[in-house]
Formats: structure tokens, sequence, C-alpha cells
């Protein structure tokens, strides 16, 4: 350490400014860093968890008010307000059909790709099956035979339900991966946020 004392004292103090900047510049680095890991979870879950799960969600709204729709017509409401249910359960299956679509091309978890086409497919024959429901109750007001209510009200208590169930069932499970995705997805944040104050402390 000789060489240090016989440094002058203005070579002392630029070194040791130096060196404090120097380590400024580490932990801003080091923070930086660490912020960056914090803020890359919280966009994904931000960008991809939260809005899969709320797609999920609205797409699982829509399809139990397909039947608040289809049911509420083989209660032989007056036709005006048959006429609006049958509006808007067409339009409730389009949004639904969109909400599935934006979820699978946007949002979709990655162990949930294996779901989706089965999911698809589950909504589709589901809404075939909602569908022939209706018909059954069109072919009922247009000609007024009550067989043709009874057979729409045993297809939507049996083969309809049934289609139901199996869609349902799946869905569940998909937004089960989602709640778990953004669950892991919270902890890793919180594991970046506690490992990137370790670094500056």
């Amino acid at each position: 350490m000789n060489w240090f004392n016989r440094l002058s004292i203005a070579t002392k103090l630029a070194l040791g400014c130096a060196l404090l900047v120097m380590m400024a510049l580490g932990m801003a680095a080091i923070g930086y860093v660490g912020m960056q890991s914090i803020m890359g979870t919280a966009d994904t879950i931000a960008q991809e968890s939260l809005p899969g799960i709320d797609t999920l969600r609205t797409f699982q709204a829509m399809q139990e008010s397909m039947f608040t729709y289809s049911q509420g017509l083989l209660l032989e409401p007056a036709p005006d307000v048959a006429k609006e249910y049958k509006e808007a359960w067409k339009q409730n299956n389009a949004d639904a059909s969109a909400a599935l679509d934006t979820y699978g091309k946007r949002y979709v978890a990655p162990a949930n790709k294996q779901h989706i086409a089965d999911m698809k497919k589950a909504w589709a024959d589901l809404v075939k099956a909602d569908t022939h429901t209706v018909a059954l109750y069109e072919k009922f007001a247009l000609t007024g035979d009550r067989a043709y209510l009874a057979q729409a009200k045993t297809y939507a208590n049996t083969t309809e339900n049934d289609y139901y169930n199996t869609s349902a069932t799946l869905l569940a499970t998909m937004i089960g991966v989602e709640q778990a995705r953004a669950a892991a997805q919270s902890k890793q944040a919180d594991a970046d946020q506690v490992r990137g104050q370790s670094m500056l402390a």
C-alpha cells in the first residue's frame, strides 16, 4: 500500500469518488435488472394471465346465458318477448364464439393449448344441440302442436344437458389452469422482488 500512501490527497479523493461512482453504478445496474425481471413478470400477468381468465369467464357467462334464452322460449312467452329472446340468443352465441376465439388466439396458457380444440368442439356441439331445442320450439310456435314443445323440453333436459355438462367441465378445467398460471406468475413476481431487494441490501 506504499504506492497509495505516496499519492497526493487530490488523487486519493479522485480515486475514492471514482470507486463510489462505480459502486453506485453497480447497485443501479443490479436494481435495474431486478426491476426488469419484476416488470416482465407483471406485464405477463397483466397482458396474458388476467385477460385470459377474464375472457374465459366472459365465455362462461355467455354459455350459461344461452340457456337463459332458449329455456325462456320453452316457458311460452308472448310472441314479442320470444322474438327478443331469439335475437338475444343469436347475438349471445356469436359473442361467446368470438370470446373463445379471442382466448385461443391471444391469451391461451401453454397448458391449455391441448384443451382449446376440445373446448371449441364442445361449444360447437352445445350450440348445435341448443339450436335443435330452439328449432323444436319454433315448430311449436308455428303449428301450435304441443308435441314439439314436449320434445324440445325433453331434448333440452337430456341430450343438450349432457353437452352442456361436457362443455362446462372442460371450461372449468381451463379456468383452473389459467388461475394456476396467474398464481405461479404472482409468486414469481414476489420472488423477483425479494431477490432484487436482497441484491440491493
